[in-house]
């Protein structure tokens, strides 16, 4: 029933479309999008499906038949994950940027990555949900 919900608020909102939207950046679900999901259980669905798109995606690239063991042994809960996503769209110039490529910054922080490394981490996140955030040239 939840994940229902969760499809049809996605409709609801047009993310299920392809164009961008405020809430897209070059086509992906971003952090003005996390910021208006009020509820932990369709923040934590889409830390799911974003995972479960994680693995297939390994799995179809690489030909395998298993995800990848460090990839999967995340040592956060699925609760700390969302609470480490809300913080980080806290900054407001964090908001363009796509979820799956923050949740990557989440999980960098979380694996023990430096200070300095997380900081060049996310200017690298902003600058790439800029560019993809441009119109086409023509």
């Amino acid at each position: 029933m939840t994940i229902i919900l969760f499809v049809v608020l996605l409709s609801a909102l047009g993310l299920l479309a392809d164009e961008d939207t405020p809430l897209r950046t070059g086509g992906a679900s971003n952090g003005r999008l996390w910021n208006v999901l009020e509820n932990s259980e369709l923040k934590e669905l889409f830390v799911i499906a974003a995972n479960e798109g994680f693995i297939a995606q390994y799995m179809q690239i690489t030909c395998s038949d298993k995800a990848p063991s460090d990839f999967i042994a995340v040592s956060l809960t699925r609760k700390e994950e969302v609470a480490a996503l809300d913080e980080f769209y806290k900054e407001p110039v964090n908001a363009p940027i796509p979820i799956v490529y923050a949740i990557g910054w989440v999980r960098s922080k979380a694996a023990g990555s430096s200070e300095t490394e997380l900081k060049g981490f996310e200017q690298k996140l902003r600058a790439l949900a800029a560019r993809s955030a441009e119109p086409p040239k023509q």
